[in-house]
């Protein structure tokens, strides 16, 4: 089954942490396939904030990926 992808934009640091936890939860929600998360459209990304986000996930069919520029 191929996985739905799901682009997060913007900033993800603490201060914009509860919107992108909506768009995780709003993307997990629609669908049973798992879920990759594009981090391209991401201007700035916490990393140690989305590893405990991604770690914290009920979501056992959830994973991260960037888009390739080549």
């Amino acid at each position: 089954m191929p996985a739905a992808r799901q682009a997060l934009r913007g900033d993800f640091d603490a201060d914009s942490v509860e919107p992108v936890r909506e768009q995780i939860a709003e993307a997990l929600a629609v669908t049973a396939r798992p879920v990759v998360f594009d981090l391209s459209r991401l201007a700035f990304c916490d990393s140690q904030l989305l590893k405990r986000e991604v770690d914290g996930s009920p979501a056992p069919h959830c994973d991260i990926a960037a888009a390739s520029t080549r």
